[in-house]
C-alpha cells in the first residue's frame, strides 16, 4: 500500500509519506482500519478469483476468510493451494506486505502443525470463525452456534442509566435476534430457551437488571418466527411508501434571513395557480461547516493529475486507439477512449439524435450500440434462410451423341468418401431416369451439356480460342489439335435454325455454315420429343413470361406484408438500446454482403459528440445509489431534449422510463496513476 492516495467519505488519506512503519501504520480495531481492510480484502479478492474455482464458497470479513472447497483435500493439497495464492497476492500488491495462514478443519483427524505460524491442522469438532462456531450434527448437517473466547465476559448496558426507557427495553429484544441469528434451529432445541442454550448470556442480562426473577429469554423458534414476519411487513411498508407518487420534495439549506417561510410561499403560490394536485414536503439541510470545505479543497487539489492506469496506457503513445476510422478521422472527435461521460450520437439519416452515459470508454459504449445492429441483422439471415426450400444435390448427366440420351456412370468401382471415410459407392450402378415434366432447369442444364460433359472427364483439357462467332471449344489432350473443335454453336445437339427438325435433320445440319442460320434463337433436340422450341418461348412456357414479370412487384409486396410481423417478432426478443432499432430501422431493408459492411454503414451514418464529461474516481463513490452522480446528469440532460419541442431536426430517440429508471452503474476498482510524475509502483511499459 505504498504510496497510496485514498479518499473516502470526504476524507483524503495519503500513505507512504514517511519511511517509519510505525507513523503510518493504522490502529487495529480503529474506523480507519475497517474500512481499508474491507477494501483491500475486496481488491485481493478481485484479482485472484481464478484460484477459487476448486471451492464452493469464499469469502472476506475484515482480514478473516473462509473457504470452502469442492470436496475434501488433503494437507499438502492445501499447502500447495496457499502457497500459489500468496504468490499472487504478492505479485498484486507488490511485495510481501500481506501475509495469509491457514487453519484447516478436519474434525476427528489429529491437530498439527503443517508450517509454523503459517499452515496448522484442526480436529477438533467445533471449529470457530470470528463470533460464531462451526459442527456437524449426527445428520452430517451443518450447524453454527454462537462462539466467545474462554476470557470474554459480556456485558450490557445498566437499566439504571439515564438513557430513554425505549433504548433500555431495546437491550433484550436486540440480544434475543442477535443470539437466535447466529443459532441452526433444530427439533431439539426450537423449544428451548435461549436463556438454556446459552446461560452466559443470561447472567449477563440478570447482572444488568434486563431480566428480574424468574424471567427467560423468549424461545429460539418463537423469535425466528416472529423475526420473519417482522421481515415481511417491513417490505411490505417499503414497497407502499415507494408507491407514493403524487409527492413533490422540495430541499434547500436552512436559512432565517426569509421574511416569511419559504414553505408558506410555496403554499401561496399553489393556491394562486390552481395548483391543489400538488402536493409539497419540505426537507431542510445544513450549510457546509468549514471542516467540510477544507477537506474538499484539499482534496480537490491532491487529485489534480490522477488518472486511471488504463486510460493512461492506452492513451499513451496516441489519444485516439480507433482502427475504424470515417473519413480519416476519428468518429468520436479523439475522445474514444473516455469514460464517464454523457454522449449525444445523431442519426444523419434523418437528424434523430439519441443521449447516453457510459462508465466504460465511449468507444467500447458505442460498439456495443452498433454491435446490436448486427445481431438484428443475423436474425433476419437466419429467419430468411429457414425459409429457402432445400436445394436437392442435381445428378452429372454425360452427353455422348448428338441426342440427348443419357450414358451410365462409369462401373469402375472406385470409393467415395462418405461421412465415416470407411464405406464406398454401390459398383452396381442405376440409370437416372429422364423426369417425366421438364422444368426450366432441365432445359438450362441441357443447354451446358457440352461444357458438363468436358468437365466430366479425367484426362486435362484444352481450351481453343477462335474467332468470337466460333465461341470456347473444350477437347481433350488425346485428340488430334488439327480436328475442328466443337462449340456451342457447331454442337450437333444445338441448331441454328428458325423451324423444327428431327434428331436425323440436326445431324445434318451441324456440317452446314453457321451464317446460313438465325443467330437470334437456337433450338434443342431431345430424344423423349421430336419437336424443338425457341429459347425464349420455352423460358416464357417454364417460368411464366411477361405475364408473371408483370406481378412482380405485387408479390414481393404481398410477401413483405406476411414476413414482416414475423421478422418483427423475432426482432423484438434481441435486447438492445433505442439507438440500435432506431439505425435498424433505416438498415433492414437494405442488402449487405457482411457484417462488416454493415458496421461501416453505421459508423458513416452516425455524428458522436460528448455533451459531459466529470471524473469516473468522483462517479464511483455514488455509483449504484439513488444520489449517483453520473444518473443525476443524464437526467438533466435527458429532461432539457424532451422539454425541447420535436421538430424535423430536432427529434428524441429516448423513451421517458429512462427519466424515472434506477441507476444502472456499477461500482469497480479503479487503479490510479498520476500522469507526469510516476512512481515504481504506477509506472507503466
Amino acid at each position: 500500500m505504498g504510496n497510496t492516495i485514498i479518499t473516502f467519505c470526504d476524507k483524503y488519506y495519503e500513505y507512504g509519506v514517511s519511511n517509519d512503519p510505525m507513523k503510518r501504520g493504522l490502529t487495529i480495531g480503529g474506523y480507519d482500519s475497517v474500512w481499508l481492510a474491507d477494501m483491500v480484502a475486496g481488491y485481493l479478492l478481485d484479482l485472484a478469483e481464478s484460484h477459487f474455482k476448486m471451492t464452493t464458497f469464499f469469502g472476506m470479513y475484515r482480514e478473516d476468510g473462509n473457504v470452502v472447497f469442492d470436496r475434501i483435500r488433503s494437507a499438502d493439497e492445501l499447502k500447495t493451494w496457499l502457497a500459489e495464492f500468496q504468490a499472487k497476492v504478492n505479485s498484486d500488491v507488490g511485495g510481501n506486505d500481506i501475509e495469509f495462514t491457514m487453519d484447516i478443519w478436519k474434525p476427528g483427524e489429529e491437530s498439527k502443525t503443517i508450517v509454523p505460524k503459517i499452515l496448522k491442522v484442526i480436529g477438533a469438532e467445533r471449529f470457530p470463525y470470528l463470533d460464531m462456531e462451526m459442527r456437524f450434527d449426527g445428520n452430517q448437517d451443518l450447524c453454527f452456534g454462537i462462539y466467545t473466547k474462554p476470557d470474554f465476559q459480556s456485558k450490557y448496558l445498566n437499566v439504571g442509566s439515564l438513557h430513554t426507557a425505549a433504548c433500555k427495553k431495546a437491550i433484550p429484544r436486540g440480544v434475543s435476534i442477535r443470539t437466535a441469528g447466529l443459532t441452526t434451529m433444530t427439533a431439539l432445541n426450537q423449544n428451548e430457551s435461549l436463556s438454556v442454550i446459552y446461560p452466559s448470556v443470561h447472567k449477563a442480562l440478570q447482572a444488568a437488571g434486563h431480566l428480574s426473577g424468574d424471567s427467560m429469554l423468549p424461545k429460539l423458534g418463537k423469535v425466528l418466527s416472529n423475526r420473519e414476519r417482522e421481515q415481511m411487513e417491513a417490505e411490505v411498508r417499503k414497497e407502499e411508501r415507494s408507491k407514493d407518487k403524487r409527492n413533490t420534495f422540495l430541499l434547500t439549506r436552512w436559512s432565517g434571513h426569509w421574511r416569511k417561510p419559504i414553505h408558506k410561499t410555496i403554499k401561496k403560490l399553489k393556491e394562486k395557480r390552481g395548483l391543489g394536485w400538488l402536493r409539497v414536503r419540505m426537507v431542510y439541510k445544513r450549510h457546509s461547516n468549514l471542516k467540510e470545505m477544507l477537506l474538499g479543497d484539499i482534496q480537490q487539489k491532491c487529485m489534480m493529475g490522477i488518472e486511471t492506469a488504463e486510460y493512461v496506457k492506452k492513451t499513451r503513445k496516441k489519444k485516439c486507439s480507433c482502427r475504424h476510422k470515417v473519413d480519416g478521422r476519428c468518429l468520436y472527435r479523439e475522445e474514444c477512449e473516455t469514460v464517464g461521460v454523457i454522449y449525444k450520437i445523431t442519426c444523419k439519416c434523418c437528424n434523430d439524435f439519441y443521449v447516453g452515459k457510459t462508465q466504460r470508454s465511449l468507444k467500447c459504449r458505442c460498439q456495443e450500440h452498433y454491435q446490436g445492429v448486427g445481431r438484428l441483422w443475423e436474425k433476419k439471415r437466419a429467419f430468411m434462410r429457414r425459409l429457402e426450400p432445400p436445394i436437392s444435390p442435381m445428378r452429372s448427366e454425360n452427353s455422348t451423341s448428338g441426342n440427348s440420351t443419357h450414358s451410365a456412370p462409369q462401373q469402375d468401382g472406385t470409393s467415395s468418401r462418405t461421412r465415416s471415410r470407411t464405406k464406398s459407392r454401390n459398383n452396381n450402378p442405376h440409370t437416372p431416369t429422364t423426369p417425366a415434366t421438364a422444368n426450366g432447369m432441365s432445359h438450362l442444364l441441357s443447354l451446358f451439356s457440352a461444357l458438363r460433359s468436358g468437365k466430366s472427364k479425367t484426362t486435362p483439357t484444352t481450351i481453343y480460342e477462335d474467332n468470337i462467332s466460333d465461341g470456347i471449344s473444350i477437347l481433350p489432350d488425346d485428340e488430334s489439335s488439327t480436328q475442328r473443335p466443337q462449340t456451342l454453336t457447331t454442337n450437333p445437339t444445338y441448331q441454328l435454325s428458325d423451324q423444327s427438325t428431327t434428331a436425323n435433320s440436326t445431324q445434318q445440319s451441324s456440317q452446314a455454315s453457321p451464317t446460313q442460320s438465325s443467330a437470334n434463337s437456337f433450338h434443342t433436340a431431345r430424344a423423349d420429343s421430336h419437336q424443338s422450341y425457341s429459347t425464349g418461348q420455352q423460358f416464357a412456357l417454364e417460368f411464366g413470361g411477361m405475364a408473371a414479370l408483370n406481378n412482380l412487384s405485387e408479390l414481393e409486396e404481398a410477401r413483405a406484408t406476411i414476413l414482416s410481423p414475423l421478422l418483427e417478432t423475432e426482432y423484438s426478443k434481441t435486447d438492445c438500446s433505442q439507438l440500435t432499432r432506431h439505425m435498424w430501422a433505416h438498415a433492414k431493408d437494405q442488402d449487405f454482403a457482411t457484417k462488416a459492411e454493415l458496421y461501416s454503414w453505421v459508423r458513416n451514418n452516425w455524428e458522436v459528440e460528448i455533451v459531459h464529461k466529470s471524473s469516473i474516481i468522483s462517479n464511483m463513490k455514488t455509483a449504484g445509489t439513488k444520489n449517483c452522480s453520473l444518473c443525476m446528469q443524464e437526467r438533466i440532460v435527458l429532461f432539457k431534449a424532451f422539454h425541447q419541442k420535436r421538430t424535423p431536426t430536432h427529434n428524441f430517440m429516448n423513451s421517458k422510463n429512462e427519466m424515472y429508471g434506477k441507476c444502472s452503474c456499477r461500482t469497480r476498482f479503479l487503479r490510479l496513476s498520476a500522469v507526469g510524475n510516476e512512481g515504481a509502483d504506477e509506472a507503466i511499459n
